[in-house]
């Protein structure tokens, strides 16, 4: 049964960055992606930075237990940035996961000496590890993690559609990080023609029960201003608080 997820988790990650689309000339979907690997895989992720600039990537987990660095290998990219001056490389992680269980990983681009606060783009990873064996199931050794960000203008709105199942009493909701970037504008439900955009309920430690007919639902926000943002969704009951609440980040860049 893991192993089918596995599967099905991959094929859905790859439609969801595939489906990464402008819905309308103002509002703009962003994926939100939960990457289901094994523990004997490596996850690498790749992104473009311009050393030259003082602006490099650094990252951070949400909880620092389930990952290690194996290696990092820095580039020369042949990616044309015309908004960096300067030779542009490209920079590739790859991290080993320690346990079963799910985490955040969030890259910044800021200048070290000026803080992530400065931060100028952003990149977020949803991971959930299982503790199931390569097969024939899980052919690659390597996997490239699927990114949850976007990038919007002023006055743009920001999408992410997630499914529940309200017949479990579970729902998403939403927490901004920083208002003077973001504004949340609406939760609104989805009609069924729309359920491809949505990133599917998970059995996150295989405790979550799914009964009754899930639903889409969609979250948009308002760019206010210039920055970055994460938005943190949590899967949970109302009524009550557990360790098993489902949680994933999206990353949003407002551009300059």
């Amino acid at each position: 049964m893991r192993r089918s997820a596995i599967i099905v988790f991959s094929v859905l990650t790859v439609i969801s960055t595939m489906l990464f689309s402008v819905i309308s000339e103002d509002i703009v979907s962003i994926p939100a992606i939960i990457d289901v690997v094994s523990i004997e895989q490596r996850l690498k992720v790749e992104l473009v930075e311009n050393a030259s600039t003082g602006y490099t990537w650094s990252y951070e987990v949400s909880d620092p237990s389930f990952l290690t660095l194996v290696s990092k290998e820095t580039a020369e990219s042949s990616v044309d940035t015309p908004v960096i001056a300067g030779s542009p490389s490209t920079v590739t992680w790859l991290f080993s996961p320690n346990k079963s269980g799910s985490f955040s990983l969030v890259f910044r681009l800021f200048r070290a000496w000026e803080g992530e606060e400065t931060a100028i783009d952003v990149r977020v990873y949803n991971v959930e590890v299982q503790n199931s064996s390569l097969s024939e199931c899980v052919p690659q050794y390597v996997t490239i993690l699927g990114s949850s960000s976007g990038e919007i203008e002023i006055s743009q709105l920001a999408r992410i559609v997630l499914q529940e199942n309200p017949s479990t009493g579970y729902s998403w909701k939403a927490e901004v990080f920083d208002a003077a970037v973001l504004r949340t504008v609406e939760r609104s439900l989805l009609a069924e023609s729309d359920s491809h955009e949505a990133t599917p309920i998970v059995e996150l430690g295989g405790s979550q029960e799914v009964l009754g007919a899930p639903v889409n639902v969609a979250f948009d926000f308002e760019a206010l201003k210039a920055g970055i943002s994460l938005v943190r969704f949590t899967y949970s009951r109302p009524w009550e608080e557990s360790e098993q609440d489902k949680t994933l980040l999206v990353g949003i860049k407002v551009a300059r």
